[in-house]
């Protein structure tokens, strides 16, 4: 936890960018990542790796400003098309490869971007077609074509009207790029290494044993060519006020009525987004930050299914498909419940959690 505390203007740290206490924190801990998931030193490239020209890592050296940008984008400038293509890539959806959103990149800011598989896609409004714009995106791609990615645009309308064939191309260059390098098969006499992609120049030694440089740490993240044990990241919480807005029906009073009456039918929030609901209602349940957190199509599942969390609107097949995964507990929306129907679901609802002595809770 760290306060978000002003640097000094006068300081180095706020004149490199870092405007409180919590940005610099939060460099600190990029750094450490940088350490643990940092390229092959050049002795090992020497030994091994002949394409260290594009071996970057995975932010290419972003600045604070670029990360403070992306992340306001994630909370705030969504397009429709952005959002429904996000929906189709997000939580390995397409050939189990992971995307993130508003993601940084040098000096540029991704729409979506694939690490293991060096993608980048970009959903373009209508103003890409303007002259000047597009020589702005061709120059773009230029740059992220020399960090090693490949770059794939559509346009809002093809997202919008044509998601099928926009996932059908983006599935086509994800297994392009799987095949071409499942072709760089290792040598049978030779011990790969994993930061090595054996090059068709190399003539490989019988008597060649690895080095011991390039024994793989538990922390190196995907390089270029595929290698490695996985990510590291970390998310950041900022405190904020409460998603929900408070009733209290034993302090209702003739001039607060109408307020109290907003707050009992809509308790959420203008402006609420589903995951600080999601990281709200685990913290009141009692559940940590750091719990693992798993999102299935309609609703989120905390520490492997002990909690299930339902933001998204109730019907029968959802029920009992939560029911079918025996959560100890399960909190929804009141509001989730709708139609013409609403209260005879959520009656049956209430009685089906008790017999399966699942805790049920509405807000």
């Amino acid at each position: 936890m760290q306060l978000p505390e002003k640097c000094d203007e006068e300081s180095e740290a706020y004149k490199a960018g870092y405007k409180t206490i919590a940005d610099i924190s939060k460099e600190r801990i990029r750094r450490v990542i940088r350490k643990l998931t940092s390229p092959p030193t050049p002795l090992q490239m020497e030994r091994g790796d002949k394409s260290g020209k594009y071996f970057h890592n995975l932010f290419m050296d972003a600045s604070p400003t670029i990360f403070e940008n992306a992340h306001q984008l994630r909370l705030t400038d969504k397009t429709e098309a952005e959002e429904k293509l996000w929906q189709q890539l997000r939580n390995r959806k397409v050939e189990n490869c992971k995307f993130r959103r508003q993601h940084p990149l040098g000096k540029f800011i991704a729409d979506f971007y694939c690490h293991e598989n060096k993608l980048v896609i970009e959903v373009d409004g209508g103003y890409h077609n303007e002259k000047e714009q597009q020589e702005h995106d061709e120059a773009r791609t230029q740059v992220i074509n020399e960090f090693g990615i490949s770059v794939m645009r559509f346009t809002n309308d093809e997202v919008l009207n044509n998601i099928k064939s926009v996932i059908e191309k983006i599935t086509n260059a994800l297994k392009n790029y799987n095949s071409a390098n499942n072709l760089k098969s290792p040598s049978p006499f030779q011990t790969p290494s994993p930061f090595q992609t054996p090059s068709p120049f190399q003539t490989p030694s019988p008597f060649q044993s690895p080095s011991p440089f390039q024994s793989p740490s538990p922390f190196q993240s995907p390089s270029p060519f595929g290698e490695g044990r996985g990510e590291v990241g970390f998310k950041v919480f900022k405190l904020s006020s409460s998603n929900f807005k408070i009733w209290r029906g034993s302090e209702i009073t003739e001039d607060n009525l109408e307020t109290q009456l907003d707050a009992f039918t809509n308790p959420v929030r203008e402006g609420s987004e589903k995951e600080n609901m999601l990281y709200e209602l685990m913290l009141k349940a009692g559940y940590l930050l750091t719990d693992k957190v798993e999102e299935k199509e309609k609703y989120y599942t905390v520490n492997d299914g002990e909690l299930i969390i339902a933001l998204e609107e109730m019907n029968k097949d959802i029920i009992e498909g939560i029911i079918a995964a025996k959560p100890k507990k399960v909190i929804t929306l009141d509001s989730s419940f709708s139609g013409n129907k609403a209260d005879e679901l959520k009656t049956n609802t209430v009685l089906q959690m008790r017999d399966a002595e699942i805790d049920f809770r509405t807000i």
